[in-house]
C-alpha cells in the first residue's frame, strides 16, 4: 500500500516450487541495513514416512527485485515451521537470529508428532548461517505433558527479562524459556 491501507496493488510473486520440490511454505522476512529484503523460506521434497524440508533464502531489492536468487541456506533438513515472521536481530550480539521447529518423532503431520525449538544465527545479515546448538522445549516435562512440544517458536527482547523463545503446543500451551547472551558463538 502507498496510501496507509486504503488500497492496495496487485500481489507480486515472489517465488514459485522450486524444481523437484513439492512446496514452497512460510516466508520470515527481514530488511538488511542496505536496503535490501531477505526472505527466508522452507522447501519439501518427497520423503519417508514424510516430506522432507529445507530452508532456502532469497534477497530482494526494495522494489522485490532478485538480487539473489533462491539457495538452500545449508542446514541439516528435517526443520518445519507452520508460523512466519521468526527473524530477529539482536542487538546486544550484532546476530540475526531464526527459530524454527524440529520434528523430534513421529511423522509431522499428526498429534503424535513431538517437536523441539531450534535456534539458527548469522553473523553477516543471512549470507550464512550455523547453528546455534541450542533446542528449546525439549524437556520431559514439556514433551510428556503437552501434545506437539515446541511449535512455532519466535524469539523476543524483552528489557526485563532479556532474551526469550517463546513457542506453543499443539494443545494450546505457550511457553517461554530465558536464553543467555552467551549462546552466540
Amino acid at each position: 500500500s502507498t496510501d496507509g491501507g486504503k488500497t492496495w496493488g496487485t500481489p507480486t510473486l515472489l517465488q514459485g516450487v522450486i524444481s523437484g520440490a513439492i512446496n514452497s511454505l512460510v516466508p520470515s522476512f527481514y530488511k538488511k541495513s542496505n536496503g535490501n529484503i531477505l526472505m527466508l523460506f522452507f522447501v519439501q521434497t518427497v520423503g519417508t514416512p514424510s516430506p522432507i524440508s529445507k530452508i532456502y533464502k532469497i534477497e530482494y531489492d526494495q522494489s522485490f527485485n532478485v538480487v539473489s536468487s533462491a539457495s538452500d541456506i545449508g542446514l541439516t533438513s528435517g526443520y518445519y515451521s507452520p508460523a512466519s515472521d521468526r527473524l530477529f536481530y539482536d542487538t546486544v550480539n550484532n546476530k540475526l537470529l531464526y527459530a524454527t521447529a524440529k520434528l523430534v518423532s513421529g511423522n509431522g503431520a499428526s498429534f503424535s508428532s513431538i517437536y523441539e525449538a531450534k535456534v539458527f544465527q548469522s553473523s553477516n545479515e543471512g549470507t550464512t548461517w550455523t547453528d546455534t546448538g541450542l533446542s528449546i522445549g525439549s524437556s520431559v516435562k514439556i514433551l510428556e505433558n503437552t501434545v506437539g512440544g515446541a511449535t512455532e517458536p519466535g524469539i523476543v527482547r524483552s528489557p526485563l527479562t532479556g532474551l526469550m523463545v517463546y513457542f506453543r503446543t499443539l494443545t494450546g500451551y505457550i511457553y517461554a524459556q530465558k536464553l543467555s547472551d552467551a549462546y552466540a558463538k
